[in-house]
């Protein structure tokens, strides 16, 4: 079996809650973990400016200094949509309306500490299964593209106008690829593709406002 290497950025401001993260994040006979560490929110924007070395999954800590990880999210989300990296927040807060603020920020997971090694790896497994999906979705209907304008470009001169620029466009979206660059292309992109007709996947739309959360009468 090949060996897998799931890079993880690990943004929190505690050095010991980073000490923790590094233990619980130790490789095993088939999956290596590589984890970049951000001690702000800043850092790890900076990280994540650089799109040639992205991070399969961020493990984001809810309460920094300077820039909270809500805010954090947010600015993320600006860059790369909701299914391009998984963000997993972290935080000590658990009530209801912690984890939906954590989730309407952008986030696609929500883990609450004091956490075990096994439930932080089945998120993070379970959320590159996803996005693993989602962009094996959007190749195939990169190849099938591709397919159509080969078939098309049999056709008189004539009728080549007809050819959809959308179309054009899904077929430069790399078939025959290196991983991270296809993994790129499609953060990219992944939006047309898969709000495309010819996948019957649904349309990936942007998170709602969050309203404020009523308060919760006493006693209940």
């Amino acid at each position: 079996m090949a060996l897998v290497q799931i890079k993880v950025l690990s943004v929190d401001d505690d050095p010991v809650n980073q000490m923790v993260v590094q233990t619980l994040l130790t490789s095993s006979a088939d999956i290596t973990y590589d984890v970049t560490q951000a001690m702000n929110g800043e850092e790890a924007l900076e990280i994540l400016a650089d799109k040639d070395n992205m991070p399969d999954v961020i493990l984001l800590d809810v309460m920094m200094p300077g820039m909270s990880g809500h805010e954090v999210c947010r600015k993320l989300r600006a860059m790369y949509p909701l299914h391009c990296i998984p963000v997993i927040m972290v935080s000590a807060k658990s009530k209801e309306e912690h984890v939906v603020e954590g989730l309407m920020a952008g986030s696609n997971d929500y883990l609450v500490k004091p956490f075990g090694r096994h439930e932080m790896l089945a998120r993070i497994s379970a959320h590159l299964r996803f996005k693993d999906t989602v962009i094996d979705a959007a190749t195939q209907r990169s190849a099938s593209a591709s397919s159509e304008i080969s078939s098309m470009l049999l056709q008189p001169e004539s009728q080549l106008h007809s050819l959809p620029e959308e179309l054009w466009k899904t077929a430069d979206a790399g078939n025959s690829m290196p991983m991270q660059v296809r993994y790129n292309l499609n953060c990219q992109n992944l939006s047309f593709s898969l709000s495309s007709p010819a996948t019957s996947l649904p349309t990936l739309t942007p998170l709602p406002t969050l309203s404020p959360l009523p308060a919760t009468p006493t006693g209940v």
